[in-house]
């Protein structure tokens, strides 16, 4: 069972990451707000698509930018000397035992440069709002980012198509 938390999970979220962190020298994660989601918004938009057309069979951008300004989402901004190179989409999920932070979509430019940086630094906001679980579903290839996460399911996927009898 998680610890008990004061405040929204916005706010414990805000309390623990003001708007931008450092991940490196000149590379930073940014937790945009949903109302400066249009500020961000062309700035990440193609990779935040293109990571949909793998992992959300048909999802499109809109159907996010939807879940992020009704804060059913969380946009974050990789940021690369100001420049935009990555977006992450996650939610937080409340299971009855415990909270877990669901990492949904992951797209950008030279991800191999700074995905591990932005692992350590989800893992540690997760545990900050009270996480006791971090989950995402991708690609097998990303397993070679997360040598130390369980594989715990898999997805079966098929696509249903009609049949003429």
């Amino acid at each position: 069972m998680p610890m008990e938390q004061n405040g929204t999970l916005e706010e414990r979220a805000r309390e623990f990451i003001s708007s931008t962190a450092p991940l490196g020298q000149n590379c930073s994660i940014v937790l945009v707000k949903p109302e400066e989601v249009d500020i961000f918004w062309d700035h990440v938009e193609d990779y935040i698509q293109q990571s949909s057309l793998r992992s959300y069979y048909g999802c499109k951008s809109e159907h996010i930018y939807h879940d992020i300004v009704t804060e059913e989402s969380l946009l974050w901004a990789i940021l690369d000397g100001g420049e935009a190179m990555g977006a992450l989409i996650t939610t937080v999920h409340e299971y009855p035992n415990m909270r877990s932070l669901q990492v949904n979509l992951v797209g950008g430019e030279n991800t191999k440069d700074w995905i591990e940086l932005v692992i350590t630094f989800m893992e540690s906001w997760a545990m900050g709002i009270g996480c006791s679980y971090i989950e995402g579903i991708g690609r097998k290839g990303w397993k070679k980012y997360f040598p130390d996460y369980d594989t715990n399911s898999v997805v079966f996927t098929k696509e249903l198509k009609s049949r003429k009898h």
